[in-house]
């Protein structure tokens, strides 16, 4: 779990660093994150109850669109494929354009329907939501931002 918010508040500190400020494109956006009673309200619209870790993420951070990634907190879905639920984050455009993020809220993976793929295959990124921020995300972000 983000240890006392630490993680997410460094997720956010990287995003605004100069650095990564600097290669901004106007199309880049990051939103302060949503009270506990709004994060309540899209839980009961919704009818998923959502883990401690996604609460935390979205308490920070409600937009996050950079390069190549896109989750919006007023946009979430529910989805069930395959008799399971998933929340759709936005998109995350590891493998290919367009490919959507998922949240799997009966075990807390963070899974790409990779659409590429004939059927589009699921693919799982990290166990949860701190693991898919610290390891996939932060790589993913510093190869589009270098340098």
């Amino acid at each position: 779990m983000f240890s006392h918010t630490a993680d997410v508040v460094a997720l956010y500190c990287f995003f605004t660093s100069t650095t990564i400020a600097e290669t901004f494109s106007e199309t880049n956006q990051i939103e302060k994150g949503k009270t506990a009673a709004e994060i309540q309200h899209k839980e009961a619209e919704l009818g998923v109850r959502f883990f401690e870790e996604l609460k935390t993420f979205f308490q920070y951070i409600s937009v996050l669109k950079l390069e190549g990634v896109e989750i919006r907190f007023d946009a979430l879905e529910k989805q069930t494929l395959n008799e399971k639920v998933f929340l759709i984050l936005g998109e995350f455009w590891k493998y290919a354009d367009g490919d959507k993020l998922f949240y799997d809220v009966e075990n807390h993976n963070i899974v790409i329907c990779a659409h590429e793929y004939q059927p589009p295959k699921q693919l799982k990124q990290a166990d949860t939501m701190t693991t898919f921020v610290e390891k996939i995300l932060f790589q993913y972000l510093k190869q589009q931002y270098k340098k």
